[in-house]
């Protein structure tokens, strides 16, 4: 069956929500003030909903502190009290097999007449803010790398990720989690047991870094790529000790230089301002060492990073574990750049797997090998 035949256009509620929360007369306010509630305040800010009020729970209240993002933050049970009839928007990490459980406990802290909104859908940016038209218009380019996929599986993965964006619904992805305990699907990476250093960019706290040294049984290199300078101390600190896990405080991309990366944690990403970093290629740190595998997870600019590894990549031909959903053109352009670099028996063999359902967060993967 064709992609065309296996895709579902119906309305995208994520574009609902929003026109619900853009025409409401009623208060709008955040059940939580962490990084995801910081997210959500700047996007729906961005699209004209005007949030009135974040509210936590008491452990987390601050003594002092009375405002969040110039609005009031609140105890809930202040927020029920002022606020009785608001939409309230969960904004705390949460996963898909504990919603019930999260609506009925927030439905609890508040009034009886707010309505609560779960938020999953609103936290990712591009992928899921994607109307049909587009996908439509670029639909022979999906097919395309749809016909390039090696398994059915594969195959599956990618219409359900292509109907999420479509829907604005990511549930019915989490029947396709391949991986719920590591950060990449390490028995593919190293199926064939090729030689040389692994290079990991955006390694973030290290935790997969331990993962694939813990599977390799420290006998190869990691390099462990973070340029931000808070994550990379935590790199440093959960890493030490391991002496084949290399942290190297650099972003990656098609050259050396410098940039500025905003935003902190898993969320930092390249942009105008705020921390100026060092970039560098996977081609110069791999300029005199053979590479066995290369993953990458940097918010974006997982293609700027692979031209700058394809010296490597045509000499070594590693295994590549590369995040196809920043961008919602991801799943057209990092494919057909990888498939593209050889030809004949040389190809990459291509797969998707999946991983990772906190609040609807789909690390979906291809994994050229």
């Amino acid at each position: 069956m064709r992609l065309r035949e296996r895709l579902v256009f119906k309305p995208n509620k994520i574009f609902d929500m929003i026109l619900l929360l853009q025409k409401t007369e009623r208060p709008v306010g955040l059940y939580g003030a962490g990084l995801y509630a910081q997210s959500l305040f700047e996007k729906l800010s961005g699209c004209g909903v005007r949030i009135a009020f974040a509210a936590v729970d008491d452990k987390y209240l601050p003594a002092e502190k009375t405002l969040w993002n110039g609005i009031p933050l609140m105890s809930c049970t202040a927020a029920a009290e002022s606020f009785p009839e608001a939409y309230i928007l969960i904004a705390f990490d949460y996963s898909y097999e504990r919603e019930w459980e999260i609506m009925t406990r927030t439905q609890r802290k508040f009034s009886p007449q707010n309505d609560i909104l779960m938020t999953e859908a609103l936290w990712f940016g591009d992928f899921d803010w994607t109307d049909q038209s587009y996908i439509m218009q670029k639909l022979p380019e999906f097919e395309r790398t749809f016909d390039m996929l090696e398994d059915e599986l594969s195959k599956r993965i990618m219409c359900e990720m292509l109907n999420a964006k479509i829907s604005g619904d990511g549930h019915s992805l989490m029947l396709f989690r391949t991986d719920d305990v590591n950060d990449y699907e390490l028995s593919m990476l190293f199926a064939d047991e090729r030689e040389g250093a692994v290079v990991e960019c955006g390694a973030f706290d290290g935790k997969s870094a331990l993962q694939t040294d813990a599977f390799c049984g420290g006998k190869r290199r990691i390099y462990a790529l973070e340029p931000e300078p808070r994550t990379y101390d935590t790199l440093c600190g959960k890493t030490a000790g391991h002496e084949s896990i290399v942290p190297v405080k650099k972003g990656v991309s098609d050259s050396e230089g410098t940039a500025y990366i905003s935003g902190t944690g898993a969320n930092a990403s390249v942009g105008d301002d705020g921390d100026r970093i060092e970039l560098t290629t996977v081609d110069v740190l791999m300029r005199d060492e053979k590479c066995a595998a290369i993953t990458m997870d940097i918010e974006g600019s997982e293609l700027a990073a692979l031209r700058g590894a394809e010296k490597t990549i045509l000499r070594d031909r590693p295994a590549l574990g590369i995040r196809i959903y920043h961008r919602r053109d991801d799943l057209i352009t990092i494919p057909q750049y990888i498939s593209g670099l050889f030809s004949g028996n040389e190809k990459y063999r291509l797969f998707i797997r999946m991983n990772g359902m906190l609040k609807g967060t789909y690390d979906v993967t291809l994994y050229a090998l």
